[in-house]
């Protein structure tokens, strides 16, 4: 153990070596934005607490760009915010591009709150991310996809927004939760990292929901957000915690062999 770090620290992280040698036998792609700059920092701040750190590796995804395989997280930064078509369309290119599918075992892009609001056709949005999967997957049949979830804001931000909300819904928050249940069914029995949903769930399990007439929705913990979007060092560490075990599962259930990089190297 290392001698540095208490026993009961190395335990808070809620990530266990078994999980980080997984991870880091694997070559995994993320894209996101800034929550899931909120979650890279969250698992960089969990390292010290870690017995065996995760790999993580910036990764550049500019025009003509060429990656070379490196095991553990890669991750990028992708497209504009409230564009989420660009983004979907940015991360086909960047694994069509030559090779770079072959360095890859597991991808997934993670849209932003802002992605999808109250006059988004969600249903377009999910078509065009079926095709970015479908597509990817045909040119590359041993890469997988772990899906994730759209984040949720805050419920209440003002006096403003309580009376809006009270009189319309918070209509925002309720095209997220319907894009995500939408996500989650289409999805059933791969493999979704459900960000939305540890977002809105308090430490007993109990769900930040809301009602308006028949619509269920809901909404970011107060507790885990200083601006109402993006994470604090609670909402960072909790994020990252399911970020890290939800690759650890999708990579046990679909990769069972345990061995990184193998389907990629056999599909050279």
């Amino acid at each position: 153990m290392d001698a540095t770090v208490p026993q009961e620290q190395k335990r808070s992280a809620g990530i266990s070596s078994q999980c980080s040698r997984v991870i880091n036998s694997h070559r995994i792609l993320f894209a996101h934005m800034s929550v899931g700059n909120d979650i890279m920092a969250g698992l960089a701040s969990a390292g010290g607490a870690l017995h065996e750190p995760i790999a993580i590796h910036a990764v550049d995804a500019g025009a003509a760009a060429s990656v070379s395989p490196s095991p553990g997280i890669s991750h990028f930064k992708i497209g504009a915010n409230a564009q989420p078509l660009q983004k979907f369309e940015n991360f086909k290119t960047f694994l069509l591009f030559r090779t770079n599918g072959l360095a890859f075992d597991l991808v997934g892009i993670k849209l932003c709150y802002v992605d999808i609001k109250k006059n988004t056709d969600i249903l377009a949005v999910f078509n065009e991310y079926a095709a970015l999967v479908k597509a990817v997957t045909e040119r590359y049949p041993h890469i997988r996809f772990v899906h994730f979830t759209v984040p949720l804001t805050t419920h209440y931000c003002g006096l403003k927004s309580r009376l809006k909300h009270a009189l319309l819904g918070d209509q925002d928050n309720m095209q997220r939760s319907a894009y995500n249940e939408l996500l989650r069914q289409a999805y059933k029995g791969e493999p979704v990292i459900d960000i939305a949903r540890t977002e809105s769930t308090f430490p007993d399990g109990r769900r930040m929901e809301h009602a308006y007439f028949q619509a269920r929705y809901y909404s970011l913990l107060p507790a885990y957000t200083a601006d109402g979007g993006h994470l604090n060092d609670a909402g960072r560490a909790r994020a990252a915690q399911v970020f890290a075990n939800g690759l650890c599962k999708a990579l046990c259930t679909i990769m069972p062999q345990g061995a990184g990089g193998t389907q990629g190297e056999n599909a050279r």
